[in-house]
């Protein structure tokens, strides 16, 4: 019972070790959007700046506070030592004058606004919404990588197993070859070259198929390490999202819609205003300051209250030469955001164009390739067919199948490469779209 048990357990953990973790593309990137801890942390930045617009809104609030406090105060003066009132005794004692230890107890309330204070406070909340923003293009930088990491590992474990099958099948044809020339050397048609001929032929496809099998193993592992689950029946991707019709259309759209161009914007929108915020630190400031409180002498029983309402002023006349050295570094920043803007551009029109005459190549790449194992088709057919009938040779056959393989593998290449560098180019355009659901 025990053993049926344990066996049955077993059994269990198998079949939940071979469930498809992840069946198509879509299920991959959500399984990658979860996995990824970049993208988590950037994620937390977001989250951050927008604490962040928060905490600069507080700052135009009324500010209140409530303070108290209770104890003994000591004390020794001779204010009084020499006042008397008229017609009282010598001796008289005078409440609330007296010296030594007094208990005492008191609470103030206070409430502040800022009238204002140079435009720093607006522009400040101004410059934190730009962080924010800049926060969210960097976030979909982030997004945007991961979704074409996703896709070239997912493609690539689909061309590293169909190049496994082809070879696979390509040691097949040998053997099936190798037999037909050992039956062929055995009725005095083939001679011993041919079947080494065929011998080797069929050692060189048996390594070769090797090495495919462990190139397919170490795209699974790679597979394993962005998705974060296995890579178990994959299913074959969807067609192509739409892409710039001219590259004039592609290089427009980078500079409009590219996280890596909004994400430089953001920045030289928050440095323009930082030279704002260091600008407004030379200027007065003006705060309505409302207090209210109670101080009480417990032991003569007598109670102090307040109230005020004052308008604060403040302006700065020589701080040292901080402001100015403030208001200089804002501008280096600014400069230097400016500069920053340009680069991108620049390597955005770069990296689009590269990305553009990269994917035209591929897409003839893929015809030529199609039309090459179609010949290569009728090629190693018709050397067949010419074998039997003495008219080619073993080698021509081997040389005929050695084209045909290279002409799937090269197919199959081409078309993967198109469709990871079709990705490529929407991700340098800004382009990677999907579900709002993904993205959570």
């Amino acid at each position: 019972m025990f053993l049926r048990n344990l066996t049955l357990a077993c059994l269990i953990i198998i079949s939940s070790c071979n469930k498809t973790f992840s069946e198509s593309l879509d299920e991959a990137l959500n399984s990658a959007f979860d996995n990824d801890l970049r993208l988590k942390a950037e994620r937390t930045s977001v989250e951050m700046a927008k604490e962040g617009v928060e905490r600069a809104r507080t700052s135009r609030r009324f500010q209140l506070s409530l303070s108290g406090s209770a104890g003994y105060q000591w004390s020794d003066t001779n204010r009084f030592d020499n006042f008397v009132l008229p017609g009282s005794p010598p001796d008289a004692e005078f409440p609330g004058v007296d010296s030594g230890a007094r208990e005492t107890a008191g609470v103030q309330a206070e409430a502040n606004y800022p009238i204002y204070a140079g435009g720093r406070l607006a522009n400040a909340i101004r410059q934190a919404k730009a962080e924010y923003d800049r926060a969210k293009s960097q976030y979909q930088r982030a997004l945007q990588d991961v979704y074409l990491r996703t896709v070239t590992v997912y493609v690539q474990v689909l061309q590293n197993k169909e190049a496994v099958r082809i070879r696979e099948s390509n040691v097949n044809a040998l053997s099936e070859q190798l037999k037909e020339t050992r039956i062929r050397f055995s009725l005095e048609v083939a001679t011993k070259t041919d079947i080494a001929l065929s011998e080797a032929r069929m050692a060189g496809a048996q390594a070769s198929l090797a090495g495919a099998m462990s190139q397919l193993e170490a795209s699974k592992v790679s597979y394993m390490t962005i998705v974060g689950v296995p890579a178990v029946d994959l299913v074959d991707v969807p067609p192509l999202p739409v892409l710039p019709i001219k590259l004039e259309d592609a290089i427009e759209t980078a500079l409009q819609s590219a996280p890596e161009i909004l994400s430089a914007r953001n920045l030289l929108r928050s440095a323009e205003i930082a030279v704002e915020i260091a600008k407004g630190s030379t200027r007065p400031e003006i705060s309505l300051s409302l207090g209210a409180g109670v101080q009480s002498n417990v032991k003569d029983d007598l109670q102090d209250e307040s109230a005020s309402a004052l308008i604060r002023g403040r302006i700065p006349l020589y701080e040292g030469g901080v402001n100015n050295s403030s208001l200089r570094s804002a501008k280096l920043r600014r400069k230097q955001a400016y500069q920053s803007l340009d680069a991108v551009e620049w390597e955005l029109r770069a990296s689009v164009s590269q990305a553009w005459f990269g994917y035209q190549a591929a897409i003839k790449m893929v015809s030529a390739s199609e039309a090459q194992v179609r010949a290569a088709e009728l090629a190693y057919q018709g050397s067949k067919l010419e074998l039997d009938a003495g008219v080619r040779s073993t080698l021509d056959v081997l040389n005929q199948e050695q084209e045909l393989l290279e002409a799937r593998l090269s197919n199959l290449s081409a078309r993967s490469d198109a469709y990871i560098l079709a990705h490529q180019l929407l991700r340098n355009i800004g382009g990677l779209t999907f579900d709002e659901s993904i993205q959570q």
